[in-house]
């Protein structure tokens, strides 16, 4: 039998700084690691303690259907005034005004949203099966003459793995386009990435009697075909490099030959939970979009999605904060518990929001309360205080860079689903983690971990725009460094030559279809900006119901509005 364990009064952030001290942002930590690894191995439950698939979700639900919110009217829009004292040197009238005409202008020259429709693929409508797009990565474009072929790479053992944090940037932005500028484009593309969502899981069920439809998969990839897009170009899709089986310490391949929606579908199983925090906090943006949309199909689309969701994050409530997958016979299991071959790295932390608990309780609870209040909207399973920094997560980064992202996400989803469910303390007390958080991030120092310091603040300047989206009041100083990335990136994407890859001008090849996020200035040093799928972050920001009259902002949204208004 499994059991929920609250973080309780000894394991969420404000507890942690009280029995260990405040977490220094310049400290290095990488020298506990090791010690940290063995001592939550040996607490942690077997595989043969968690086989049981415990109750069924539709039963977790209506056990705790008494204790729920009422959010058939969820309140949009941030319910209180925060405000917070400003520092640095503000961005003039000028420059807040030409940064939005010229982001617009750009936008708009590139057909943002009819680029990324053209470069997203799953399975076309014209198939006569159920349609989907997801952005892909480990994906090459070849040009033939008119007709442009999405290659997946021919990978033994990876391709795709961490798609959906991608997938899910484009979804929140489209998603803020479709309800806010009614933008066809962005309508189509967030219906169309709403359902790959959904296709993660339904491609996942076995045959027609699996019943256990909302476990997510890495990917899932369908059958090769060919078709015109929505803008008239003869496009195909070549799944055939990822037809074959592989199994490693993360994820294995396999193939389902009677799945009951498209038929034969390969699947990589094991989501891990890197990709999890993004995915929770665009399902805060389903909430508002499915409630304001006047598109049926957005409406129907991302609906099923968000009930998806909702069971899935139950589903990891419900099995002690584990990520269940399913097996190549269709079985529910929970990966990182399953005995592996000999040699074989151990997963422990994979797919769990669980295995450092023993010496860091709490260590993940921004993610633990998301799901409580996503799945089960239940409130009072984890009390996570302000959600900000602990010391599990900086000693962490400097192990891994990448999970500082992941950290900074989960807040972020966390916030959504407070707000969502009008729990104003715990939305106020996550803001004034996320300043915390945000502060401790901009004075970081980042000689201790795997990227230059460039890198750093180029995916800070991200989380601040989704986190402006979302009520965080920006100081000067951080909206300038926002502004001073995000102009970076349109200038640098302005001047990529490859747009549209069945441009006459284009000469037949293999292409890469997503434009580069880095480059060496001519001192030799590599510089960042936002990549295409945080490009139109700044339009969810400008769109948002949530943003913050108190904040100082790094753009102009009239200015960026007025110069898109011609596009639509």
């Amino acid at each position: 039998m499994l059991f929920l364990v609250p973080c309780g009064t000894t394991g969420c952030a404000h507890n942690r700084e009280r029995n260990m001290g405040r977490v220094a942002p310049t400290t290095s930590f990488s020298w506990l690691l090791a010690l940290i690894l063995a001592a939550c191995s040996q607490a942690n439950p077997s595989f043969d303690e968690v086989r049981d698939e415990g109750p069924r979700i539709a039963e977790t639900v209506e056990t705790h259907a008494d204790d729920r919110h009422d959010l058939s009217e969820p309140a949009f829009g941030l319910p209180f005034a925060y405000t917070r004292p400003d520092e640095g040197n503000p961005l003039t009238t000028a420059e807040l005004s030409s940064f939005g005409q010229e982001l617009g202008q750009s936008l708009m020259n590139i057909q943002y949203f009819d680029y990324l429709l053209r470069s997203s693929h799953g399975v076309d409508a014209s198939t006569g099966k159920p349609p989907y797009m997801l952005w892909w990565s480990d994906v090459e474009a070849i040009k033939s003459g008119n007709l442009v072929t999405f290659r997946h790479k021919l990978m033994e053992e990876h391709g795709g793995h961490n798609i959906i944090t991608s997938t899910s940037a484009i979804l929140a932005t489209s998603l803020a386009s479709a309800i806010g500028a009614a933008d066809p484009s962005a309508t189509r593309l967030a219906t169309l990435l709403c359902r790959g969502i959904s296709a993660t899981m339904l491609g996942m069920v076995h045959d027609g009697e699996d019943e256990l439809v909302h476990l997510m998969a890495r990917n899932v990839v369908a059958f090769n075909h060919e078709y015109t897009t929505q803008d008239g170009h003869l496009k195909a899709v070549d799944y055939t490099g990822w037809y074959s089986p592989y199994e490693r310490w993360n994820c294995q391949r396999f193939e389902f030959p009677d799945n009951p929606y498209w038929g034969p579908m390969w699947i990589t199983n094991v989501r891990s939970k890197d990709d999890v925090g993004a995915l929770l906090r665009v399902a805060g943006l389903m909430e508002w979009s499915i409630g304001q949309a006047e598109d049926k199909a957005l409406v129907e689309a991302c609906g099923e999605t968000l009930g998806l969701l909702r069971s899935f994050a139950a589903d990891i409530v419900t099995h002690d904060y584990y990520i269940r997958t399913k097996d190549s016979k269709g079985n529910p299991f929970i990966f990182s518990l399953s005995p592996k071959p000999e040699g074989m790295k151990q997963s422990d932390d994979l797919d769990n929001f669980s295995f450092f608990d023993p010496l860091f309780p709490g260590a993940e609870c921004n993610a633990r309360r998301t799901c409580d209040l996503l799945g089960l909207h239940e409130a009072t399973l984890n009390d996570c205080e302000d959600g900000g920094p602990n010391l599990w997560e900086r000693i962490s980064l400097e192990n891994n860079y990448p999970n500082v992202n992941f950290f900074r996400r989960y807040h972020l989803a966390h916030l959504y689903q407070a707000l969502l469910h009008n729990d104003e303390e715990s939305a106020r007390a996550l803001l004034d983690g996320l300043v915390r958080r945000f502060e401790e991030d901009i004075e970081y120092d980042t000689s201790n971990i795997s990227v230059p310091g460039d890198r750093w603040h180029t995916d800070l300047a991200v989380a601040l725009v989704r986190a402006a989206a979302q009520g965080y009041p920006l100081t000067s100083r951080a909206a300038r460094l926002v502004h001073t990335y995000y102009r970076r990136g349109l200038e640098e994407l302005s001047q990529w030559p490859d747009w549209n890859l069945w441009s006459t001008d284009l000469p037949d090849g293999t292409y890469d279809y997503k434009p580069p996020r880095s480059r060496v200035n001519d001192a030799g040093e590599k510089e960042y900006w936002p990549g295409i799928e945080d490009l139109g972050a700044l339009l969810e920001y400008c769109h948002s119901p949530w943003r913050n009259p108190a904040e100082r902002t790094p753009v102009s949204c009239s200015a960026l509005l007025k110069a898109l208004e011609t596009s639509l």
